[in-house]
């Protein structure tokens, strides 16, 4: 189902070419697109509204902005928007998920643990969160999320010791 949109201005009026002078007479020509899923929607983070589409949150139908049916829950109808009780330097982040296909970036003013319970709340999914981990740690941001240096070296060994424990825990459970 197409509908019209907003009319495409046409280079030529009634006499021809006018690329410099605008006579007052404008001819529109109107352009084909479906518009189902382009309405706006506003969803407020904590009192910071942000705007976008409905096609750009429902191409991640498994996620809690993706699924109409999970999203209602947070709609505020007098205000005609959705509202987040939710951190607002995270939201920048999530936002950005959905608009470029599912590019997961941290903010740097946002600590790991909040951004991960974000990324929870948002339902963003295994996928994601996995991504999201192993970028953290392979792309070297596991050693400097605001810490010291020394303590960012005890965390990474800390992690690296407890990976060990989980392996060992499993070879322990294989053998008997």
């Amino acid at each position: 189902m197409f509908r019209r949109s907003l009319p495409k201005l046409s280079s030529q009026d009634e006499d021809g070419p006018t690329p410099h002078a605008f006579t007052g007479v404008v001819h529109f020509e109107p352009i084909p697109h479906d518009h189902d899923f382009c309405e706006r929607v506003v969803i407020n983070v904590s009192g910071l509204r942000f705007e976008t589409q409905l096609r750009t949150l429902n191409q991640f139908p498994d996620t809690l902005l993706g699924d109409p049916a999970r999203r209602i829950r947070y709609f505020d109808p007098l205000r005609n928007e959705y509202f987040f009780d939710r951190n607002r330097p995270s939201f920048d982040a999530i936002l950005y998920y959905y608009q470029s296909g599912g590019r997961l970036r941290r903010p740097v003013n946002v600590p790991l643990d909040v951004f991960s319970e974000e990324i929870k709340f948002y339902e963003l999914g295994e996928l994601a969160t996995n991504k999201f981990r192993d970028e953290a740690f392979l792309g070297g941001s596991a050693l400097g999320f605001g810490l010291d240096p020394k303590k960012s070296i005890l965390l990474a060994v800390g992690d690296v010791c407890r990976r060990k424990d989980e392996v060992d825990q499993q070879f322990v459970g294989a053998e008997t």
